[in-house]
């Protein structure tokens, strides 16, 4: 029995404790730290070779995206699996849904299976990677990070979904981001429309989620309006964890 005046170890509860890197020594949970910062700061490129693949092809003067994904995916892989060996709980790592998502996000589909246009679709996902970790961002105007980081995230998910399946809609990504755009307002000008079933589908999924978007950005708004002081400048501190 332990004695009365003993302090009782309180277990973690929240989702974050859960499945953040606490074992081993702390020089590994140190480095997968960094690891994650590095991944953070390749967001850009991956975000920018997106784009140009979608805009330009599978090569563009001599340069393979597909070995530029292959590369991001094997630094998202390794550290998913790193994540996974220092989780404090390793059944809630597995069954976190950030974690699933990053988990297929990073698997190299397209170089594995090219050509397959479902499996280009999965490549989007890695584009929730914008939206889930801006969340980690801490400090005075960390709302509006997290706000701009779902609202491209959505954006050019749209965009690039109506890529794929409905090539011959538009002539260029910008044709494809206003129609994204349009579509995500729920505002709907008419000037280019899905015209095939995946095409809609991809519609119908950036109606519902425009829905959510503009409710959560209407009270984003308000609350600047209501409060400006902690608006007047910004200061962003990372949350490794």
């Amino acid at each position: 029995m332990p004695d009365a005046d003993e302090p009782m170890a309180i277990e973690p509860t929240s989702r974050t404790e859960l499945v953040s890197p606490t074992r081993g020594p702390a020089a590994a949970r140190a480095a997968i730290r960094w690891l994650g910062f590095a991944n953070n700061l390749l967001l850009l490129p991956m975000f920018t070779v997106m784009v140009l693949e979608t805009s330009t092809g599978a090569t563009k003067a001599g340069f393979s995206y597909a070995k530029a994904n292959l590369f991001f995916c094997s630094m998202f892989l390794i550290e998913y699996f790193a994540g996974l060996a220092l989780a404090r709980s390793r059944g809630a790592y597995l069954r976190d849904p950030t974690k699933l998502t990053d988990l297929v996000s990073s698997v190299p589909f397209g170089y594995i299976f090219q050509g397959l246009r479902l499996v280009r679709l999965l490549r989007i996902l890695r584009l929730t990677r914008v939206m889930w970790r801006a969340r980690r961002f801490r400090g005075k105007g960390a709302k509006l990070v997290r706000a701009a980081g779902m609202v491209c995230s959505l954006t050019f998910a749209g965009a690039m979904a109506f890529r794929i399946v409905e090539p011959q809609s538009t002539s260029s990504l910008f044709d494809a981001v206003w129609w994204s755009i349009v579509t995500l307002s729920t505002v709907g000008y008419g000037d280019v429309m899905a015209v095939t079933s995946a095409g809609r589908v991809v519609a119908m999924a950036l109606i519902l989620a425009g829905i959510g978007v503009f409710g959560f950005m209407a009270g984003f708004v308000t609350s600047m309006m209501e409060d400006p002081a902690p608006w007047a400048y910004v200061t962003l501190h990372v949350d490794f964890a």
